[in-house]
Parts: structure tokens; C-alpha cells; sequence
């Protein structure tokens, strides 16, 4: 058996989870930063494409109208935008202005001239859940009632009026029919508090986990410290605690070495004999998990300090204990 000085003993697993769960939580921070980005740079920079399902993006409109869908209590809007014909839930005042503007104007296009955009996410009919599940965003009867909704809208009516006059705009509203198979949501400034919210309480949890690998890794100084200022002899050359040890236990990862005890399994811990009245072995279990600790019980505190010595089976290492409790006070019931 060797004894080597290591301060991150027992909080190597910590400190792994706080880094990882530390860069999850950076990334979904960096990704509110794109929440709060100027829609004018966001339109430049990346341009809409329905593809990217259920990111928030920014889209164009050219045409507006606020129509009502059967079953349906929150507003719609039948938009023009870029990509051709789509609906817009939203129950945004600023869509209503829009749509009564645009319900003013005869020509097709109104907005053409001007920028017109908003901050929108991309509703898709179907999403691949879990093993292949399919979660229905847009059931068929609500694919129906847009089609029916948009050609009996005034926006299509106008299109249709003014396309009788120009061939090269009856060509594009051919094309350019209503997407039924998806639908734009507009995006909500609660939406943003929400994604910064699930970043900061990531980041929180991170954050204890370093926390707990620093207060562990900081005990483990502090007891390396004590121990080459009772031993000098043994910094640089730990093996000479076994060595010259007056009890080993590999599977305790404990000795005792001039009347001290020293374990150096999950951390790092010395004490002298003369101040513990008792120490026992106990066990913590979550489901199929069993993990030992060494409960250490001082002679002039009641408060235990533990130290974790692994997952070993319940009916092993018998002659540890056994020598625990003969020599040293163990049957002390703590």
C-alpha cells in the first residue's frame, strides 16, 4: 500500500461535476444572448429559415390580418413574411396596430417599403420525443381551419385582386401558398426570463458543487499541513508511514503511525489517539449503492466528523473492525 499527497483526495468527482455542470450553464446563458440581441442584427446576421425549429428568430412581414380560428381563444394572424404565407399566434397589441394599418392599405405588400420585424419561434406540425414518440404540435383539423381561414381572408382576396394585373405576382402567390404544416409563435420577453432562469439555477448548482470540492480540498491542506509539522520526516516521503506504522488497513486506507490515526481514503485526515473515544463503521445506501464511512467521535465534542472509505461488500474486512473496536474503545455506540 502507498500513501501519496493528494489535496484533491475525495473531491476529484466534485470538482469534474462542478466544471461540467458549470459549462452547461455557460452555454445556456450564451444562448439567452441571443434572446437579447437587436432584432436588427439579429435579421442581418442570421436569416430566418424554418429549419431551425423552435429557436427564436426574427422575421419580416410585408402583410398582415388578425383572423379568428374555430376552437381556438387566442388571436391569429395570417402574415406575409419572406418565406411566403403563414399564421401567427400572438396576443401582442402591437400586432393589432399592424394588422389595421395594413387592412387600410390597397396594394398588395403595404409594409415592403418598410422594416417590419419581430422576434418569432417556429411552431412545427410534428416533433421526435423520446424512442422515436412523435408529439403533435399541429393536430389536422387545425391544418384545416388555416387553410380555410386564409382563403377566405381578405389578405388572400387582395392578392388574388391585384395578382389578375400583374403576372409576376399571380407567379410568386402560387408559389408562396399558406405553410399549414407549421406555425410562428412570437416570442415573449417571459420566455427569456424563463431560459435565464434554468441558466442561473444550473449555474447554482454548479457553484455547490465547487463549493464542496474547495471545503474538501481545503481540509485535506489543512491536514497534510499538521501532519509534516508532527512529522517532518515524512514530507516528500509518505510511504514511510507505512512503513513504520504501527497498524495498517488496506481496505480501510487507515493506519496508525506514532500514536496517530491516519486515514487517506476519500480525504485526507489525522488526529492523535489520545483525542477520539470512538470510531465506527456504518453505511449509507441509495438503491443498489452502498458507500462505507468511518464515523470519528471525539472525547471532547459530541459532534462526529465522517470521512467516506468506498463501496466495499457489508460482510468484509472483518479483522478491521474487530481491531478497531479491541484496541482502540470502539464499541462505544456513537
Amino acid at each position: 500500500m502507498k500513501v501519496k499527497k493528494r489535496v484533491t483526495k475525495g473531491a476529484r468527482l466534485y470538482l469534474l461535476l462542478s466544471l461540467f455542470i458549470i459549462f452547461i450553464s455557460f452555454f445556456m446563458l450564451k444562448n439567452v444572448v441571443s434572446y437579447t440581441e437587436p432584432i436588427e442584427e439579429m435579421f442581418i446576421n442570421h436569416p430566418l429559415t424554418e429549419k431551425e425549429i423552435e429557436k427564436v428568430q426574427v422575421v419580416r412581414i410585408y402583410d398582415i390580418e388578425k383572423v379568428e380560428l374555430p376552437n381556438e381563444k387566442q388571436d391569429f394572424y395570417i402574415i406575409e413574411d419572406e418565406l411566403g404565407y403563414h399564421m401567427l399566434k400572438s396576443g401582442n397589441a402591437k400586432l393589432d396596430e399592424m394588422a389595421e394599418e395594413a387592412s387600410k392599405l390597397s396594394k398588395a405588400r403595404p409594409f415592403e417599403n418598410k422594416l417590419f420585424l419581430l422576434k418569432i419561434r417556429v411552431i412545427p406540425e410534428i416533433k421526435r420525443g423520446r424512442r422515436g414518440r412523435k408529439i403533435v404540435k399541429i393536430s389536422p383539423e387545425m391544418q384545416q381551419d388555416f387553410a380555410a381561414v386564409f382563403q377566405k381572408s381578405n389578405l388572400a382576396k387582395k392578392k388574388e385582386r391585384e395578382a389578375k394585373n400583374d403576372t409576376m405576382l399571380a407567379y410568386t402567390y402560387q408559389l408562396a401558398h399558406l405553410k399549414t404544416d407549421l406555425y410562428f409563435d412570437e416570442f415573449d420577453e417571459i420566455d427569456l426570463w424563463f431560459e435565464i432562469g434554468k441558466g442561473i439555477v444550473v449555474l447554482i448548482v454548479g457553484l455547490g458543487f465547487l463549493v464542496a470540492s474547495g471545503k474538501i480540498i481545503y481540509h485535506n491542506y489543512k491536514n497534510y499541513k499538521e501532519l509534516f509539522e508532527l512529522f517532518p520526516e515524512v514530507q516528500g516521503h509518505m510511504n514511510l508511514l507505512v512503513e513504520n506504522a504501527e497498524y495498517v488497513s488496506k481496505d480501510f486506507a487507515l493506519l496508525v503511525y506514532k500514536g496517530h490515526i491516519i486515514i487517506h481514503a476519500d480525504e485526507f485526515y489525522v488526529e492523535s489517539l489520545n483525542k477520539i473515544r470512538g470510531i465506527r463503521k456504518f453505511k449509507k445506501s441509495y438503491r443498489a449503492i452502498v458507500e462505507y464511512y468511518l464515523r470519528v467521535k471525539y472525547k471532547n465534542s459530541d459532534e462526529p466528523y465522517e470521512l467516506s472509505i468506498g463501496s466495499f461488500a457489508g460482510k468484509r474486512y472483518v479483522d478491521d473492525e474487530k481491531w478497531l473496536e479491541e484496541n482502540y474503545n470502539i464499541l462505544v455506540e456513537l
